[in-house]
């Protein structure tokens, strides 16, 4: 059993996950500080003690679809945090799937989504992805405007037939269902049309932008790790992909090899020397 693997006589909890979480790299080196109370308002909604392995996609769809009414943060700004939170349990083998490769953010922005909307990119704006992720991009946009969309109108059309809608649970299932993926269609099709590829020749020697390779030593520990600089759509920190909006990915980028940067982490701030880049 490799090390940080969890035996078969312990239960992990949220509460216990949620800790581990908070004293890891993942969160180190990819959440900013707020993230984590964030992740620590859905382990409160979902109970402490609950068992992670018992934690379901809709379950954490549920949780996002109430933060519509939230008068303080929307549901965008929930899943990236409760995203890198679940790969970083089902890496600890705590979970035989990720279950937010099956969650998707409910339809609307809610009470604060102008706000969000003003920060985030617009339509006009580019998405700098590698062609592998683009692919990827494009065959799940198949998959669901071919498979899944007509899966659940079948599923609708049945549950019509099935009688009395206002207590149809196949029929509310559904309809959930199809929010969801017609949610993701456009998104992904928002993507695909915006995307900008990222091609070798296009990376300027010496400096950090995207795409690029980048070593990092942690002062004070002389711990080093590497990072490939990502897309916020491409960032999985457990595989060494690394978002160019996460606190180091800003505090790296347009930087050279020798310089050293601060920043502000769930732990406080903490200085890096950019020991290479390409």
């Amino acid at each position: 059993m490799g090390e940080g693997a969890v035996t078969e006589t312990e239960v992990p909890t949220l509460d216990r996950l949620w800790q581990e979480f908070n004293r890891s790299d993942d969160a180190r080196f990819e959440l900013p500080r707020d993230d984590l109370a964030l992740l620590r308002r859905f382990v409160r909604w979902r109970g402490p003690n609950t068992a992670a392995s018992t934690v379901t996609p809709n379950q954490i769809t549920d949780f996002l679809q109430e933060q519509l009414s939230s008068t303080t943060r929307p549901p965008r700004a929930y899943h990236e945090p409760l995203k890198l939170f679940f790969a970083f349990v089902h890496g600890r083998g705590v979970l035989t799937d990720d279950p937010m490769r099956r969650v998707r953010l409910p339809r609307g922005q809610g009470r604060t989504g102008r706000a969000a909307a003003d920060q985030a990119p617009g339509p006009e704006d580019s998405v700098l992805l590698s062609a592998e992720k683009l692919a990827e991009f494009q065959a799940e946009l198949e998959r669901l405007t071919q498979e899944e969309r007509p899966r659940i109108l079948r599923d609708l059309y049945e549950a019509r037939v099935d009688g009395d809608l206002r207590e149809n649970a196949a029929y509310d299932d559904a309809r959930k269902q199809q929010g969801m993926v017609e949610g993701r269609i456009q998104e992904l099709e928002q993507m695909i049309r915006r995307a900008e590829l990222l091609g070798d020749g296009e990376q300027p020697t010496g400096k950090v932008v995207v795409g690029s390779l980048v070593e990092l030593e942690s002062l004070g520990s002389s711990r080093s790790r590497k990072f490939r600089i990502v897309s916020p759509e491409e960032t999985d920190p457990r595989n060494g992909k690394l978002s160019y909006q996460s606190p180091v990915g800003q505090g790296v980028m347009g930087r050279s090899p020798g310089e050293t940067v601060e920043v502000e982490t769930p732990r406080g701030t903490t200085q890096y020397r950019i020991v290479s880049v390409s």
